[in-house]
């Protein structure tokens, strides 16, 4: 492989910092592309509309050194891009995968919930729709 997407939840660090360990592990000494993405969920344009000018991308800057700092801690090394983008995360990780043309995805996923059973959780959103294989680490 040589691009792979990692998806990366900041709510979830623990989760995250495992997930960036184990595409380290992937690369294991071969010329690997990665992509970090962090989503952030929208905010509707009347509350955006309300915030202070600049607070928005002072976030979303905040985001990408937090992304970046745990792209480290992993030891993830060679061709590193982070990206913060906002939006829904299961549509905004296949948009990137489409757009960036990556060879996989590597998405972690928890324990489903009742709400998940409902709803849906968004690692088995991106399995359904992923335009590449898409491997799920727990």
């Amino acid at each position: 492989m040589k691009k792979i997407l990692l998806p990366v939840d900041l709510e979830h660090g623990e989760v995250a910092e495992s997930l960036l360990a184990r595409g380290a592990d992937l690369a294991s000494g071969n010329q690997v592309e990665f992509i970090v993405l962090h989503v952030m969920d929208d905010i509707p344009p009347y509350v955006g509309s309300q915030l202070p000018e600049g607070v928005l991308e002072a976030r979303e800057m905040d985001a990408a050194e937090k992304v970046a700092q745990m792209t480290k801690k992993a030891g993830l090394a060679g061709n590193v891009q982070v990206m913060v983008r906002r939006g829904q995360a299961q549509h905004v990780i296949v948009e990137v995968a489409a757009e960036e043309g990556v060879e996989a995805i590597v998405i972690a996923s928890h324990k489903p919930t009742a709400a998940d059973y409902l709803l849906g959780s968004v690692a088995a959103s991106v399995v359904r729709h992923a335009p590449c294989s898409v491997m799920v680490i727990r």
